[in-house]
């Protein structure tokens, strides 16, 4: 996500549009992981309670996400 804070902001916008431009939608939600916070931007339908089952079921070592709505 952007984040006029980060010393990478810029980057972070470029890689924002960057997805935008290539078919990604946004869902109005993000999680934070680790500390940091992800937009979750989606090629087609999104359906969080969907999202977070696949996360559940996929979810990658000691992963303990926070969502939030933008």
């Amino acid at each position: 996500m952007p984040d006029e804070n980060a010393a990478n902001n810029e980057q972070r916008k470029r890689r924002r549009e960057f997805y935008l431009r290539n078919g990604f939608k946004e869902t109005g939600h993000g999680l934070k992981y680790f500390g940091v916070d992800y937009e979750i931007m989606s090629t087609g339908k999104f359906d969080l309670q969907t999202f977070q089952k696949m996360l559940i079921r996929n979810k990658p070592g000691n992963m303990e996400p926070v969502y939030f709505t933008i």
